[in-house]
């Protein structure tokens, strides 16, 4: 579905980036670790431009998507990603933001706005 909408096939779509956080998303959640590992995690950076070594992240750990959860400060990342061990305690949390025809952010975000947001309860 998502080929034909980005190629202008189908009606106007109400939000073209939540439509494709679920196709994109919504197929791999159904993929091994090794699998999310190789066409998603593989590209990210972190918040210092470096690529992240997901050579760490082992093919027996497990994996969970979850979309739009609402944070307690009322925020709603597109989605949460945790990568849980055998023992199924969290060794990595992705939050996620799609944009699709989005101006780049231009707010910086520093490592207090990422320790604030790990101390925000949330659930998995």
């Amino acid at each position: 579905m998502i080929d034909a909408e980005i190629n202008g096939k189908l009606p106007e779509v109400h939000n073209l980036e939540d439509a494709l956080t679920s196709c994109y998303f919504g197929l791999i959640k159904y993929c091994s670790i090794t699998v999310l590992n190789n066409f998603f995690i593989n590209t990210l950076k972190n918040i210092d431009g470096q690529q992240f070594y997901s050579n760490s992240i082992s093919t027996d750990w497990n994996f969970k998507i979850v979309f739009w959860p609402r944070l307690d400060d009322r925020s709603e990342p597109d989605l949460l990603i945790a990568i849980t061990d055998a023992s199924s305690h969290v060794k990595y949390l992705f939050m996620v933001e799609v944009k699709y025809f989005s101006q780049q952010n231009i707010y910086e975000t520093s490592e207090e706005d990422f320790d604030k947001l790990l101390s925000i309860p949330h659930t998995i």
